[in-house]
């Protein structure tokens, strides 16, 4: 178990709390989604090496909003109180004292196409006592997964943002070293869901605990010790 959390506690945290530099920065969710995203949203998803093969174009047709608002507590352990990063939306008991630090707004960003396609860009920003947003990243998208009663969500390109005309936008795609693949307990991009819970995440790509040819299951449960760890709510959806 120590091993295990050696490993996971790095990839996870990377992707969900990491953010770029100290500095100042003018983001806004409502904002981040512009028009040259919606015109080359699968362009993205195909990014490819060579910059001379046209790159496939699918229109965005309806986008969700879904956030996570992860933000720091005061907890008892052993009688003592102590910080601790929780979800907003955590059922797990706390101190009923005020606090106000640094925080961490986690994105979903879920989006349907002309072609009936569901990709998803999955992004943080930092946050300072003063709601100062302080850095934007890392963000990576993916396609949306149907299964049986349940969706899921794979990171598959990294996107690389740059801060300009005042807003935080898009420039280009990588491709991601570490694929995670995100199992939500419901389906997502559903309107009689207002929440998406996501209870496990399973990294596809080569590691040193799993062995060759072998996957990393993280149940978020059990790292957390929060079944709601991983909860987004929905903020915005298509106007009807």
């Amino acid at each position: 178990m120590l091993i295990f959390k050696k490993y996971i506690v790095p990839v996870l945290s990377f992707i969900l709390f990491s953010s770029c530099a100290a500095r100042k920065y003018s983001f806004d969710y409502r904002t981040f989604i512009t028009d040259d995203l919606e015109e080359n949203i699968a362009g993205y998803i195909g990014a490819r090496k060579d910059k001379s093969r046209e790159k496939p174009k699918d229109k965005i047709t309806e986008t969700w909003i879904y956030r996570a608002r992860i933000e720091e507590k005061i907890v008892e352990q052993n009688s003592v109180t102590e910080y601790k990063l929780m979800n907003s939306k955590s059922h797990k008991q706390t101190v009923d004292l005020e606090t106000r630090g640094y925080y961490h707004e986690l994105y979903l960003f879920q989006f349907r196409t002309e072609m009936e396609q569901q990709y998803c860009i999955f992004m943080s920003a930092s946050f300072d006592p003063n709601r100062n947003c302080i850095g934007v990243g890392p963000a990576y998208i993916g396609a949306v997964e149907s299964g049986k009663g349940d969706s899921s969500f794979v990171t598959e390109w990294q996107l690389k943002l740059k801060k300009k005309d005042g807003k935080i936008r898009i420039t280009n795609a990588k491709k991601d070293s570490v694929v995670l693949h995100f199992f939500s307990d419901k389906p997502m991009m559903a309107y009689e869901y207002p929440v998406i819970r996501f209870y496990q995440v399973v990294q596809k790509t080569r590691n040193k605990i799993a062995g060759l040819g072998k996957y990393l299951v993280y149940d978020i449960n059990k790292v957390f010790n929060d079944p709601d760890a991983l909860l987004f709510e929905c903020i915005a959806k298509p106007k009807n």
